[in-house]
């Protein structure tokens, strides 16, 4: 009896983090639901103005300038908040204003990024230091550190289940940390309900045809995803090849930025002429510039593939797009983008194995989500609130080949993989 007792009273601690992790949630929440107001609304901005890409050499110099005076000795990134998620290192107060100004002044600016990378590095910071603040103790930190990164999740892509799953798995690889699941979660649901008070936006991402299951079928996304797994590891690669070009060519970060932002503009109005040339439209300057179909997130192009009508170099243009722009310092992230990129990628396979196109996109987002952060469990989720459970079995079997196909690369290498293959 008196043992019971005493394990009764450890758990009872749970009780306390939960607390806190509803307060650090709440928090998150708020702060990740501004965020994608302010996302959104430079966003509107830019299309509304599309001369504004021309200034973004002038914005690459301004965000170096921005991080070099900003930082102490070095600028931290979301693989310290995962180091932090495994109480390795911790996170500074001034990240998640860093990010929070560095992501709104690129997705203004047009470069081609994402808006989740800095979700977790703003709940990160809001998580650790807030605990902090609490004197939660250090041991205890990388749970709160979990919760803040599952609440800015949540509220800036409204995706509460995969955003608490996503924060646990992500850190140690094959290894999930099952004392965090309710503070996490609490965390995650609190900051969801934040998000919809305030209107935050959500993905849109459309809705898959009826599916039906056949043999046939399984067997052609089990090719489906052992391709998109190669799509993966050639976004990774592309990601690291263009950063440490552009590292090697300008070692200065204001010159690295400047430069950037041509080559990005530079290719927005090639892509543009091509594009305006094969619609059939007049041939003007206006016309050219209004095509920003690459820049930002392109979260647009989800919805097309799912539609069956992403173009057919769209996974392309995106990975090379976002290399550059993530390569010339522009903050943001990488898993937006990526989802694009499965998505279109999917519709493009979708047609040549003769697979329903939107249901070969939705499962490319998951695969491909799972190929470049080795989170199958998240990946499997995701599926699930965007698309329902109609797709199940795809999603399931794609997942899983492209998570082991894609081996152990990641776009976060701060990743501790604990799976032996």
């Amino acid at each position: 009896m008196e043992e019971l007792k005493n394990e009764f009273k450890i758990d009872l601690r749970y009780l306390g983090f939960t607390v806190i992790a509803i307060i650090i949630g709440a928090i998150s929440g708020l702060a990740g639901a501004l965020f994608g107001l302010a996302i959104k609304g430079v966003t509107t901005i830019r299309l509304d103005h599309p001369w504004i890409i021309f200034l973004l050499p002038f914005g690459g110099i301004l965000i170096a300038l921005f991080y070099k005076y900003t930082s102490n000795k070095r600028a931290q990134n979301t693989n310290d908040v995962i180091l932090a998620a495994r109480n390795e290192e911790g996170v500074e107060k001034r990240m998640a204003f860093q990010i929070f100004i560095g992501t709104t002044f690129s997705h203004l600016l047009g470069a081609s990024v994402g808006r989740e990378g800095a979700a977790l590095q703003l709940g990160g910071s809001i998580g650790y230091n807030a605990a902090k603040a609490m004197k939660i103790k250090d041991k205890h930190l990388d749970i709160m550190v979990m919760a803040g990164m599952a609440g800015a999740f949540s509220a800036l892509l409204g995706l509460p289940l995969t955003a608490a799953i996503f924060a646990i798995e992500i850190a140690s690889v094959g290894q999930l940390q099952y004392a965090a699941l309710i503070p996490v979660v609490s965390s995650s649901l609190t900051a969801s309900f934040i998000a919809n008070l305030l209107h935050a936006p959500k993905m849109n991402v459309g809705s898959l045809n009826t599916v039906s299951v056949n043999g046939n079928s399984i067997l052609l996304t089990v090719i489906g995803g052992i391709l998109i797994s190669l799509a993966a590891i050639l976004f990774m690669y592309s990601l690291r090849f263009f950063k440490e070009l552009f590292e090697k060519i300008w070692k200065n970060p204001l010159i690295r930025g400047f430069a950037g932002g041509i080559i990005i503009i530079i290719s927005t109005l090639i892509i543009g002429l091509f594009s305006v040339i094969s619609s059939g439209k007049a041939l003007t300057f206006s016309n050219i510039i209004n095509v920003q179909t690459y820049n930002g997130a392109s979260g647009d192009l989800i919805a097309l593939a799912v539609a069956g009508t992403a173009p057919a170099l769209a996974f392309i243009l995106k990975i090379y797009m976002t290399s550059i722009s993530l390569g010339a310092g522009f903050k943001g992230g990488a898993i937006v983008p990526s989802f694009v990129i499965g998505s279109t990628s999917g519709c493009l396979l979708g047609h040549l194995l003769g697979v329903d196109p939107g249901l070969m996109a939705a499962c490319g987002l998951g695969a491909f989500f799972a190929g470049v952060t080795n989170c199958p469990i998240s990946a499997l989720l995701l599926c699930f609130e965007l698309f329902g459970m109609k797709g199940m079995p795809y999603f399931l079997i794609t997942i899983a080949f492209a998570f082991i196909f894609s081996n152990k690369i990641s776009i976060y290498p701060a990743q501790e993989y604990k799976i032996d293959l």
